[in-house]
């Protein structure tokens, strides 16, 4: 059984998205991953890939609703090539009816985009019932599948004094500048650490509450001031992108795990959390 795995580009910053749990459900058997690629907007060579290489399957994470995966998703059907999406996908994410019609009519397109993705692909692989159950309001017939996608090890009662907290990208959907201003409440009582693993947002998003743009350098730029403002220079640690084992760690050792993010399809450092908690 020949895999070919899409990742958006995670892998760069040591964080995984295992196949096994997709195998399992499967039933794939023997399964060789002949690649694991990041696709940038300029890097159309998976096309050439996917046409000599003809995989039996082609595994797709956090590409969906991208212009670029309708196209791959046509040539994998020419190909007969079984194909597997894991959309990732939240409310906040539905196109809407805008004020502006030129906001409407591009979200129109974007729901076409994202039913004829649906469409084409075998099966849509989701997190939870609550991912499924918005995807359903593009796309009606039920193909969709329920996978946990993550393992977890039993954790450790040897906790040392920090708290933690941990997101992929740091933005203001992920509130980090909230833990800073909770946690000065924290040590006015309490003498302990915050330790914030993952790095800052690359590029500008768009903050839907406020109407607004940030870039991620302008959002870095207002946790500091704010860290700086509230005297917690020597108790906030930046612990940047760790590699798996070493968020296994931190999980296992800290006494509170805080996860401020104003919506999340599923909490997986939650989950991680629960799972790694002494018992």
């Amino acid at each position: 059984m020949k895999v070919i795995q899409l990742i958006k580009g995670y892998e760069r910053h040591s964080i995984k998205f295992p196949l096994y749990p997709l195998i399992e459900y499967f039933r794939l058997g023997n399964t060789m991953i002949i690649e694991n690629n990041y696709i940038s907007k300029e890097n159309f060579k998976v096309f050439i890939r996917l046409f000599n290489t003809k995989p039996d399957i082609l595994v797709i994470f956090h590409f969906f609703g991208s212009p670029f995966i309708l196209p791959l998703l046509i040539l994998s059907r020419a190909l007969r090539v079984k194909t597997i999406i894991v959309t990732d996908f939240a409310e906040t994410g539905l196109p809407k009816i805008h004020k502006h019609p030129l906001k409407t009519f591009r979200d129109i397109l974007r729901y076409i985009l994202l039913f004829s993705q649906l469409l084409l692909v075998d099966i849509p692989v989701c997190f939870t019932e609550y991912e499924k159950n918005i995807l359903l309001k593009i796309f009606p017939r039920n193909k969709f599948r329920i996978i946990p996608l993550d393992k977890f090890k039993i954790g450790t009662s040897e906790k040392e004094n920090y708290i933690l907290t941990v997101s992929r990208w740091w933005s203001d959907r992920k509130n980090l500048h909230t833990i800073v201003k909770v946690f000065a409440k924290v040590v006015e009582e309490r003498d302990c650490k915050l330790v914030v693993v993952g790095k800052f947002h690359e590029g500008k998003y768009y903050i839907p509450d406020e109407k607004r743009w940030e870039s991620g350098d302008e959002y870095k730029q207002k946790v500091m001031k704010l860290i700086k403002k509230l005297n917690l220079e020597e108790r906030v640690e930046f612990a940047g992108v760790a590699d798996e084992k070493t968020k296994e760690e931190l999980y296992r050792k800290a006494k509170i795990f805080y996860l401020p993010s104003k919506n999340e399809i599923l909490v997986w450092f939650l989950l991680r959390r629960w799972h790694l908690e002494r018992r």
